[in-house]
């Protein structure tokens, strides 16, 4: 494994320092909200019984509904969602449909994306996915409907399934054009902690750049630093996760200068369930300024069934621009989704 001395610059040193000691402490929110003003973006509503989700709604920032989705589960192995325009759910209004297939272990490993397109349903994208015995995905494979690869990645594990040694990426439905190769490695004794990541991608010169991502941990595993070098061995990067109770509770960005620049904050209920996220932007001459929030609850209405919801809150300043909408949005039923999730995905 190669030495990273650009990792010893003064101030990383410290932070990492710091990190290792356990003296790092959380950051917390100073901003002024006095010249805020908070703005529901977007608001997602989901009835759900043991089968899955039953029926979903969608509403935008100006409370209008925007997308009403119902589950329908033929059997263990198949599922199918329709999303429309309006709750009537009627053909005139329909948008679009989903259909999913899993295996007896319960993973998905296949799915159809169909749009409304002139009147009729009309396939737009198919995904395929396999998995190991753990339950781990091996090939991710998705494509448009013409057979023309979106996105195709196959990874390789250890010994145990569990962890990930490779994620490679191709631009075929095959394994002839490789554009992007992730390689891990883990301590040899706390054989789950990661300890570096090098990130591979080719550049249209015909070569391919080396990024190094190396993870330090402090002895109660409770709060980690990750430090990003580019080919040339340089830090370009750094972002320091706090945990607390085995949840993640920050996760803060520095740049190569040591600048702390974003940070979340992970608040959860007695049971270990996440309620909030909060996104704070530091790269400002009034400090603190909370950017966008993410609110979820799980919760019985007046009928008895079970629901869960998520709110964004979007937030803008009077001497500010009006704040961006910084997150993924809520994944609506419509949309295909990701069964099979990258390992080196920059997760929340």
């Amino acid at each position: 494994m190669k030495a990273y001395r650009s990792f010893w610059k003064p101030w990383i040193g410290l932070l990492a320092a710091s990190l290792l000691f356990g003296c790092a402490t959380e950051n917390t929110a100073d901003f002024s909200d006095n010249d805020s003003t908070e703005t529901l973006y977007e608001r997602y509503i989901e009835r759900y019984d043991s089968s899955g989700p039953l029926v979903t709604w969608l509403y935008d920032e100006t409370g209008a509904l925007a997308e009403y989705s119902k589950f329908d589960y033929p059997d263990d192995l198949h599922e199918t969602v329709s999303t429309y325009s309006s709750e009537a759910a009627t053909e005139d209004v329909l948008v679009s449909k989903v259909y999913y297939t899993y295996d007896a272990d319960g993973n998905l490993v296949s799915g159809e994306f169909w749009s409304v397109a002139d009147g009729a349903l009309t396939k737009q994208t198919v995904f395929s996915v396999t998995y190991n015995s753990q339950g781990n995905y091996l090939d991710y494979l998705e494509q448009d409907a013409d057979g023309n690869a979106i996105e195709h990645r196959v990874c390789t594990y250890d010994s145990s399934g569990e962890n990930y040694l490779s994620e490679t990426y191709y631009s075929d439905a095959g394994t002839a054009d490789r554009i992007v190769e992730y390689d891990c490695t883990y301590d040899s004794t706390d054989t789950w902690k990661y300890l570096q990541e090098d990130h591979y991608y080719l550049l249209d010169t015909g070569y391919e750049r080396n990024v190094v991502h190396t993870f330090t941990w402090t002895a109660d595993d409770l709060m980690y630093l990750q430090t990003d070098f580019d080919e040339s061995d340089v830090m370009v990067q750094a972002i320091m996760y706090t945990f607390e109770d085995g949840k993640k509770k920050t996760r803060s960005f520095y740049n190569q200068n040591g600048l702390l620049l974003l940070y979340r904050t992970y608040q959860y209920n007695a049971a270990g369930t996440l309620i909030e996220l909060c996104y704070y932007n530091y790269g400002n001459s009034e400090g603190n300024e909370l950017t966008v929030k993410e609110a979820y609850s799980l919760y019985t209405d007046d009928a008895g069934n079970s629901m869960y919801e998520k709110r964004y809150y979007t937030y803008s300043y009077a001497s500010k621009s009006p704040s961006l909408k910084g997150t993924e949005s809520a994944l609506s039923a419509g949309q295909l989704g990701k069964p099979a999730a990258a390992h080196h995905t920059d997760a929340d």
